[in-house]
């Protein structure tokens, strides 16, 4: 994913104000088809990432003040923007090329953090139990509105629920990747909802 800053909204207000249509996008249509897949799977990525900063990684982002000229600004603006998208059951469906430029931003600003966590990332080391940094809450309050969000598109369909579902159990698999009957436990349950999800496309096909 490319950011070009002068695309992104310099506000979360802004990001709410009419873009060009991209090519394949009615004049009526936010989401378009063309793009919808792709943008559910870049903000997918975008909370895998934040859930591996915020737990596998906390011990970086807790570190004194080295992180300090790191900015979340542009993270924040996707989570307000799918904050106000999911407001009620459904999530209400955000202009695409809007969407784009928040999910860039995200990116560019993840990736920031990442390559000054990554080199000095100890996988072994117990995860602290210190107060949470400003940085660490925004950035779970972001994968939260991301979750949210994508809990909310087609919520009546059962394939879609149980995607979801899969998502967050493979998620806690490396919760505790000692512990044989946990990682046993949690490989059954995903076995089983792969069984639910194969016949509930059976039944949409």
């Amino acid at each position: 994913m490319k950011w070009d800053e002068h695309r992104f909204a310099s506000s979360p207000k802004e990001a709410f104000m009419p873009s060009p249509q991209r090519r394949g996008d009615s004049g009526n249509s936010n989401m378009g088809a063309i793009d919808r897949d792709e943008l559910i799977r870049d903000l997918r990525s975008c909370a895998s990432r934040l859930d591996f900063l915020t737990n596998h990684a906390r011990a970086r982002l807790l570190a004194d003040n080295e992180f300090e000229t790191l900015s979340t600004r542009l993270s924040v603006a996707l989570g307000m923007v799918l904050a106000h998208h999911s407001e009620g059951y459904r999530s209400q469906p955000i202009q695409s090329e809007v969407l784009r430029n928040l999910i860039d931003g995200c990116d560019a600003e993840l990736s920031s953090w990442e390559r000054h966590i990554l080199p000095h990332h100890n996988k072994a080391r117990r995860k602290p139990t210190g107060e949470a940094t400003p940085a660490e809450h925004a950035f779970r309050g972001v994968m939260a509105m991301i979750d949210r969000y994508l809990d909310g598109i087609d919520p009546h369909e059962p394939a879609h629920a149980i995607a979801r579902a899969i998502e967050r159990m493979e998620r806690l698999m490396s919760c505790y990747p000692d512990d044989d009957e946990f990682q046993h436990g949690l490989a059954h349950a995903v076995s089983g909802l792969e069984q639910a999800m194969a016949a509930a496309e059976c039944q949409a096909a």
